[in-house]
């Protein structure tokens, strides 16, 4: 497959700098499957922010592969870390759920949505919170706490970071959400 796109994109006439500028599709795809070298390639100051058809861009992309260091590449390159599907699910949410603590920190330095709202499961009002909480991620979920997501926020069937904790079995992490979230006096 990869052939087939340095191929089609012309490696013989390609760019002096090893950039293959046009073909967003395949960076999409290449960040799905978490090829550093091929996204680098492929990616310009003009598409790094190319969302496909599913609203997807690298960064998302790349998220939803759990490709953590393909992330932190990009971030690093400037791609803007607000960029949602036409659902809500950002780079945040997925590394979040991911457990990347490094990206979550990045993209937060960045200015990603802390309390931005995304399905799951065909639910609605998921934050990055939630996502960390009931997959048990301690780290994660203490640094958005310290960043000032909010604690309180409920998914569309009423269930909040701790509810989802507590269900999922995650007694750490109800005991930080407890201690850092409904025991800090400003905690939202």
């Amino acid at each position: 497959m990869c052939d087939y796109i340095f191929y089609s994109l012309g490696t013989a006439g390609g760019s002096p700098n090893g950039r293959f500028p046009g073909n967003n599709d395949a960076l999409i795809s290449e960040a799905l499957k978490g090829n550093i070298q091929n996204v680098m390639r492929l990616i310009t100051n003009g598409n790094m922010n190319y969302q496909d058809k599913n609203g997807r861009t690298a960064l998302i992309a790349a998220a939803e592969g759990a490709h953590k260091d393909l992330v932190s590449a990009l971030i690093n390159a400037g791609v803007n870390v607000n960029l949602k599907k036409p659902n809500g699910i950002t780079a945040l949410h997925l590394e979040a759920q991911n457990g990347h603590l490094q990206n979550v920190q990045a993209l937060l330095q960045k200015g990603a949505n802390i309390n931005g709202l995304a399905p799951y499961n065909f639910q609605k009002n998921y934050t990055p919170l939630i996502f960390a909480a009931m997959n048990g991620h301690k780290q994660v979920v203490t640094l958005l706490l310290q960043s000032g997501a909010n604690v309180r926020l409920k998914t569309q069937d009423g269930f909040n970071a701790i509810l989802w904790a507590a269900k999922n079995k995650h007694e750490d992490v109800v005991k930080e959400i407890i201690v850092k979230g409904y025991g800090n006096q400003s905690a939202k």
